[in-house]
C-alpha cells in the first residue's frame, strides 16, 4: 500500500465535502418529492428515502475521500460500498418495521 503525500487541503476537503454532498442530496430529493407530489404531504416511503438516502451518500463520500487520500485498492472499496448499502437498507427496513409495530400497539 502506497500512501501519497497528504497535505492540509486533502484533509480539509475529506472532512468538509461529504456533509455538503449529503445536504445537496437531501435538498435535491426533497425538491423532487415536492414537485412530484405537487406540494402535498410526502408518503412514508419517500420520508424513509429522504432519511436514509443522504446517510448512504454521506458514508460513500467519506469512503471515497478516504480511499483516494490513502490510495487504497479499488476492490476493497467495492466491498465497502456493498456492505454500507446493505447496512443502510437493513437500518431502513428495521426502522420501518419498528414504526409499524408501534402503530399497531397504539391502535389496540
Amino acid at each position: 500500500m502506497r500512501v501519497g503525500n497528504i497535505d492540509a487541503v486533502d484533509i480539509i476537503f475529506s472532512l468538509v465535502f461529504p456533509p455538503i454532498g449529503a445536504l445537496m442530496a437531501y435538498g435535491a430529493g426533497y425538491a423532487a418529492s415536492q414537485v412530484v407530489n405537487g406540494g402535498k404531504p410526502i408518503s412514508g416511503a419517500t420520508k424513509t428515502a429522504l432519511r436514509y438516502g443522504p446517510l448512504f451518500v454521506l458514508g460513500m463520500l467519506y469512503a471515497i475521500c478516504g480511499f483516494e487520500m490513502f490510495r487504497l485498492p479499488n476492490s476493497l472499496m467495492w466491498i465497502l460500498v456493498v456492505g454500507w448499502g446493505v447496512l443502510i437498507i437493513w437500518l431502513a427496513r428495521r426502522s420501518n418495521r419498528v414504526g409499524r409495530n408501534s402503530m399497531e400497539v397504539n391502535r389496540s
